[in-house]
């Protein structure tokens, strides 16, 4: 584009228009952190799902039934999508 060219995009180029294009560009950067990899600890796990998780479930689950964790030091860290795969294979086995 020459400059006549953009200057008469931007004459027509209203302050809605720009702002509709910021809020656009926000929520695109709004969906992209969500697919950012989100980790739980173990208290998350106690937190969300106490139903399913406590320290001793915790263990036997990472144990026995290869429950993906990372570990780091003390520390262990759960993949939110994960756990979601596990619990909901674990939900298909009891049906």
């Amino acid at each position: 584009m020459n400059e006549k060219e953009i200057y008469d995009y931007l004459k027509k180029t209203s302050f809605i228009d720009v702002l509709n294009l910021i809020f656009k560009q926000a929520n695109s950067n709004i969906s992209n952190i969500d697919n950012i990899n989100t980790y739980y600890t173990a208290k998350d796990l106690y937190k969300l799902y106490p139903n399913v998780f406590s320290k001793y479930k915790l263990d036997k689950y990472i144990k026995e039934d290869n429950l993906p964790v990372i570990r780091n030091g003390k520390d262990r860290l759960f993949l939110k999508s994960s756990i979601e795969e596990w619990l909901k294979k674990k939900s298909d086995s009891f049906f």
